[in-house]
């Protein structure tokens, strides 16, 4: 399978398509664990190869909250979104 562009992603994966906006997408709970798994394993594997040994290792909230504000993603989320659902909305 080889997805090209966004719209090629929405075919293959069901779930992609209830999300209408990018707001949807930060705010999906579900997708907030998806991208824990990926944005943790990533973060672990470029310690690993950084240390020569096999690491496991979380990404902060506080850095992926402050990920979310220099991005400029911030104002698509509630304004009294706490720093765990900004990094949720991050990993989403």
């Amino acid at each position: 399978m080889r997805i090209r562009d966004c719209q090629d992603a929405v075919k293959h994966f069901s779930f992609a398509s209830k999300h209408v906006s990018l707001q949807d997408v930060l705010l999906d709970h579900d997708l907030a664990m998806l991208g824990d798994a990926y944005v943790n394993f990533v973060y672990s594997l470029a310690l690993s190869e950084r240390q020569h040994k096999p690491v496991g290792r979380k990404v902060a909230s506080s850095v992926l909250a402050m990920a979310v504000r220099k991005s400029g993603l911030r104002p698509l989320l509630p304004l009294r979104t706490d720093r765990h659902k900004q990094a949720d909305a991050a990993e989403a």
